[in-house]
């Protein structure tokens, strides 16, 4: 979903800039029908920064509960220029995510969630400025808890509410980081007209 500006009553909360808002899938979305259990394992390797990545997704479903787990990891170092001039530095990547779903009835469903991406390795302390050395021992980590309840028994009730807890942390030239949470509610009712 994606907001432009501040026009957006429910999507960009303010944001001058607008707001981009994503959603995870669920077991539900990659089990077939008559299927209960599956999973996914991936890898991949690039050369220009010696990069290894490899990750695996479990998924299942039993009865009205239905999960997904989620792991990859990353390693790799931060390439070479069009010259084939070492860039330096090198970085180490973890991300994870857990989803419990339940689904209580035909039109009731409730997910819940945590993930965890963490960053580390050498990086500029000036980001946009990456090519002039100064690299940095850095460690970056974004803990994220969330819930979201939908329900849509009819064309006038097509409610979603979510709540969310988010933790950064960033270790670096100095030891910062933010915690943000937030909640949502939005019903969306469809009517229908007749013009002749």
């Amino acid at each position: 979903n994606i907001g432009l500006g501040v026009n957006s009553v429910v999507a960009s909360s303010g944001a001058l800039g607008g707001s981009v808002a994503f959603k995870t899938i669920d077991a539900k979305d990659l089990l077939e029908d008559g299927e209960s259990f599956g999973g996914k394992i991936k890898g991949g390797y690039a050369s220009n920064n010696d990069e290894w990545k490899q990750s695996l997704t479990l998924f299942g479903k039993e009865n009205m509960i239905d999960f997904l787990a989620y792991y990859a990891h990353k390693h790799y170092h931060r390439g070479h220029d069009a010259h084939k001039n070492a860039l330096g530095g090198k970085g180490n990547d973890a991300n994870y995510l857990v989803k419990l779903g339940f689904d209580f009835s035909d039109y009731d469903r409730l997910v819940l969630s945590a993930e965890r991406f963490q960053t580390r390795g050498y990086y500029p302390s000036r980001a946009e400025w990456g090519s002039l050395g100064d690299l940095r021992s850095t460690k970056f980590r974004r803990s994220t808890y969330a819930a979201n309840f939908t329900s849509n028994p009819n064309d006038y009730m097509d409610l979603e509410a979510n709540a969310y807890y988010t933790n950064h942390k960033v270790k670096s030239v100095v030891d910062a980081g933010i915690k943000t949470s937030g909640a949502k509610i939005v019903n969306k009712t469809k009517f229908g007209a007749e013009f002749i």
